[in-house]
């Protein structure tokens, strides 16, 4: 950002490159400097950037929230952007309340279909049903309800509510069928465990596709013959896995400890569907082969992945070194995670707990000392609640945060 006078273009471009909240910060800065925070192309490409960084948090979700009460005219692009963050977050009240903010709002923003699809997410991700009718209400009144993705979303949402027997209705009632529309009752019932329910449901589809069997995979991870049953059932049937297949076969060889069927898997993801790992999958594998203290194939497996763009991997290996005792591996992780973030609490943290294990009481106060000289502590806990249509931010051991 070292040009005085950017342009909105220029601006977009190193917004593309950003990935951390710190260097949207200065992006703002620069922008309120300059008045191009007013330039509602500008204003919505830094909130779109604020909801979607590669790491979301309550402190980026807040500051996006913070981002768009201060655009003065959003438009209805600005308003679904902040809805959609909220809609899925662990504060989906959120966008219920700056949905009603747009419904009111003084210029006449109308909410389109886009807004009522997040929003009847928001009520999904609540769990609330009596919410979800009133937003369904206003959908029909409006004449939005044959819209296939509102539509979706709301059988979507009357399953997550437990209403199986409306979204069951709902699906029934549909001229054509919609696979999207059955994958979405399935889904929930995958997700709950409900795997018998599942079953019949899939059995009862009269069309699906390779994300019908993927939720019914996933749904069998209690039961591991039964997941990889179904998994050669997909093959048998002529579908062809995708990484999301993989991921839900990888995380159930991991779970149940299945360690020569997890390798196996992993090799016929790679050289016989050609998908290439990804973060995901490598996780999966960190575990499994972490549990039976295979440390030193586990770190091969990553080696080739830097530290940077995988610190939940390196994490994992991690934890899983110090859980065996490899202290040496455990040093050279947390020193690795160091070097990438050096104002990362969180690697001095780890490099503090490695080196205690070790009773490197010399070295750990060596640690602690530079954490204080370099003023980084360990991030509080946080919370967030809504009163009188206010926002209160919680920290651990500190006051309110207006």
């Amino acid at each position: 950002m070292a040009a005085t006078s950017p342009t909105p273009s220029t601006l977009s471009s190193f917004l593309e490159m950003a990935n951390s909240i710190s260097e949207l910060h200065q992006a703002h800065a620069v922008m309120l400097k300059t008045g191009l925070f007013r330039d509602p192309f500008a204003a919505s490409r830094l909130l779109t950037k604020a909801t979607v960084l590669p790491i979301s948090s309550p402190e980026t979700l807040s500051y996006a929230l913070s981002v768009f009460t201060h655009i003065e005219e959003p438009n209805s692009y600005i308003y679904n952007t902040i809805i959609r963050a909220y809609s899925t977050s662990p504060f989906p009240q959120l966008a219920l309340i700056i949905f009603l903010k747009m419904f009111n709002s003084v210029n006449k923003v109308f909410p389109d279909k886009y807004t009522f699809t997040f929003i009847v997410k928001a009520c999904a991700t609540m769990e609330n049903a009596k919410q979800g009718e009133q937003v369904h209400g206003l959908v029909t009144k409006i004449g939005l309800e044959e819209d296939v993705y509102i539509y979706n979303t709301l059988v979507h949402m009357y399953a997550k509510c437990g209403c199986f027997g409306i979204s069951r209705g709902m699906i029934d009632g549909l001229i054509e069928d919609d696979v999207i529309a059955w994958n979405a009752l399935l889904s929930v019932y995958a997700e709950r465990g409900l795997f018998e329910l599942a079953r019949e449901l899939f059995d009862e589809m009269p069309v699906k596709n390779v994300e019908s069997w993927n939720f019914l995979v996933s749904g069998n991870h209690g039961y591991l013959d039964d997941a990889l049953k179904t998994f050669n059932e997909l093959i048998a049937d002529g579908i062809k896995p995708n990484e999301v297949t993989f991921v839900s076969v990888l995380s159930t060889c991991s779970q149940g400890g299945l360690l020569s069927e997890g390798r196996r898997m992993f090799e016929l993801m790679i050289n016989e569907y050609r998908i290439q790992p990804t973060l995901v999958h490598y996780g999966c594998m960190v575990d499994l082969l972490g549990r039976f203290g295979l440390l030193e194939e586990a770190e091969e497996l990553v080696s080739k992945l830097p530290v940077k763009e995988a610190p939940a991997i390196w994490e994992s290996l991690l934890s899983a070194s110090r859980s065996h005792n490899d202290v040496e591996l455990a040093e050279r992780i947390a020193t690795k995670l160091l070097e990438v973030d050096p104002r990362d609490s969180a690697g001095y943290v780890q490099l503090s707990n490695v080196l205690a294990s070790m009773g490197r009481w010399d070295d750990v106060r060596e640690v602690r000392r530079k954490m204080r000289s370099e003023g980084i502590t360990k991030e509080p806990g946080c919370s967030m609640i809504e009163v009188d249509g206010v926002v209160h931010e919680f920290l651990a051991g500190e006051g309110i945060i207006l």
